[in-house]
């Protein structure tokens, strides 16, 4: 359990007295826990673990592949560097998301939705922290040919929007690492209790 802040700490030690009574045994022996926290830990612990096995794979797969998606501009080379699905995932949806605001296409996206009778599923980035690499990458890849085509429609895009575009365009990042890196190990972690 947490002891981040000051007031939880006498909390965390009565727990922990409590945890120890609970699990003693008959004989007065203690009985081991492996795992004690809440479902937002074990979130934030995958994408702890996650995150740096995602960059050595892109690096690998770059090195013979070439770069992807906007890396593969020149225009785009002092710009952070970051995983490119992470980025992928975070520019989509500070784009698309509830605080978007780029050149009008977070409106462009909600007219769209509404004329075809589309649900956004759409969320903020920063405001899902321990699943964003989990959940984000299903909605972004769900929403994805129609960010396309919205994107397509904005005439004079800056800088933010070609590099979401040029993202989002690449099977690779979206078809490939999206599905086989992170949500579908994840979904299948969840679904059958175990990563193959």
């Amino acid at each position: 359990m947490s002891d981040r802040a000051a007031n939880e700490k006498k909390a965390d030690e009565l727990l922990d007295e409590w945890r120890s009574q609970m699990l003693r045994t008959n004989n007065g022996e203690h009985r081991a826990v492996e795992h004690f926290h809440c479902m937002a830990h074990v979130l934030l612990g995958l994408h702890n673990y996650t995150m740096p096995d995602l960059k050595e794979f892109e690096k690998s797969w770059s090195s013979d592949h070439g770069p992807l998606g906007r890396d593969a501009m020149p225009f785009f080379a002092n710009w952070k560097n970051e995983s490119a699905v992470s980025r992928t995932v975070r520019t989509a949806s500070e784009t698309f998301g509830p605080a978007g605001g780029h050149l009008g296409v977070r409106d462009r996206w909600e007219a769209y939705c509404c004329e075809k009778g589309l649900k956004s599923l759409i969320g903020n980035y920063r405001d899902n922290r321990f699943n964003c690499l989990f959940q984000t990458p299903a909605e972004v890849f769900v929403h994805r040919k129609v960010f396309l085509h919205v994107l397509n429609s904005v005439s004079k895009p800056n800088m933010k929007i070609k590099a979401v575009k040029s993202d989002l365009e690449s099977d690779e990042i979206c078809l490939g690492l999206f599905y086989l890196k992170l949500t579908g190990p994840y979904w299948h972690l969840i679904t059958c209790g175990k990563v193959s």
